[in-house]
């Protein structure tokens, strides 16, 4: 037991003390850098869910026991913090669920380092659509690629007829799979002239010369890319034409965005998960959040319906066997805050929202 807490420490992980019959559940989640609110928050909500279960007296005569893990959001740590949850260890070292991880880092590697070890692995937030063929993943969310349709929604509603500029990195997986469903919702549309498509890497870092391009003949803009980039390309284009309306995702790296772009700019417009503060279903649930410090604009209800979505089938199936689980899951309707989930697949058909910044609340407009 000594030796391996001795791992986890070396590995920059965060763990509170054990209890004994303890099941043990670990949140990937960044603790330190540019995206540690977002991971704080999506650990803090799996804690809620945790503690308020272990009040109840447990699930099967077990105290859940939360780890939070920081992967840094890098390849190599991702690859080999899996690779140690995943070894044979006593039983209580075993872990029985990994919620997670935030970021995307070798993501399919790590499902396949999870499911070899028979680990469970629920993924609260929009993954990347290579995860669909792993039964030990549980994709809670829609895919990445699902803020392209919500971007196209919006436009069609407020921008219909308006040029767009596509902008992203043709360098990122993730990236080019946003690009290639804007383009295909634009050609399915009978709006495919009203789109043009550039890469970041075109241009070689010269975000003046990209900005002039975008506003020769666009009135609206969609950027996927990565922080600093991002951020960059709204400076300038804001700073030739304020006119000009700009899509960004809202999980942007905030300390660096926002020492680049001045964050009270007007007409950007940012892509997101939706809150559920207007969700009917959720009020009652929602008000004993907030009690705890949980407003339905951040992660934290992600992570809380993650893990309580597995304490539900885990009573279900009176086992903590992902084979029980996997096998259950198929048969059984859970509702979480943002759907319901059944057969392996969340039944919503919009994760995703549009928001405006106002000081520092991101307020949904649609």
């Amino acid at each position: 037991m000594r030796k391996f807490i001795t791992l986890w420490l070396s590995c920059v992980l965060f763990l509170p003390e054990l209890v004994w019959a303890s099941v043990n559940v670990v949140v990937i989640a960044p603790q330190e850098g540019e995206y540690a609110d977002f991971g704080r928050e999506l650990a803090e909500g799996v804690k809620i869910a945790a503690n308020e279960t272990n009040a109840q007296g447990g699930i099967l005569g077990h105290k859940i026991n939360v780890i939070v893990a920081d992967d840094r959001c890098n390849d190599r740590y991702a690859v080999s913090m899996a690779q140690m949850l995943s070894v044979k260890a006593d039983e209580e070292d075993k872990v029985s669920l990994v919620v997670g991880p935030y970021c995307d880092n070798e993501i399919a590697t790590v499902a396949d380092i999870y499911a070899k070890a028979g680990i469970l692995q629920i993924m609260p937030l929009p993954a990347s659509a290579e995860l669909n063929n792993n039964s030990f993943v549980w994709k809670l969310a829609e895919t990445r690629e699902k803020q392209a349709k919500t971007f196209f929604d919006f436009y069609m509603q407020r921008f219909s007829g308006q040029n767009v500029a596509l902008v992203y990195n043709s360098m990122q997986r993730n990236d080019v799979a946003i690009a290639a469903v804007v383009q295909k919702l634009f050609l399915e549309s009978g709006q495919a002239n009203k789109l043009t498509v550039y890469a970041f890497d075109m241009f070689q870092k010269d975000y003046d010369l990209l900005a002039k391009e975008v506003l020769l003949n666009n009135q609206v803009v969609y950027i996927v890319g990565n922080t600093k980039e991002t951020a960059k390309l709204v400076r300038n284009i804001r700073k030739k034409d304020e006119r000009t309306a700009v899509f960004v995702s809202r999980y942007l790296e905030q300390l660096t965005y926002d020492n680049i772009v001045d964050s009270d700019m007007k007409g950007i417009y940012y892509l997101g998960l939706k809150n559920f503060k207007d969700n009917p279903s959720f009020a009652e649930k929602l008000v004993n959040l907030r009690l705890k410090g949980m407003e339905p604009v951040r992660l934290g209800v992600y992570g809380y319906g993650a893990l309580s979505y597995w304490v539900e089938l885990v009573k279900k199936s009176n086992s903590f066997s992902a084979l029980k689980l996997q096998a259950i899951a198929k048969n059984t309707q859970v509702e979480i805050p943002w759907g319901l989930f059944q057969k392996d697949k969340i039944q919503e058909t919009q994760m995703y929202g549009v928001f405006e910044k106002q000081g520092e609340e991101y307020i949904q407009i649609y």
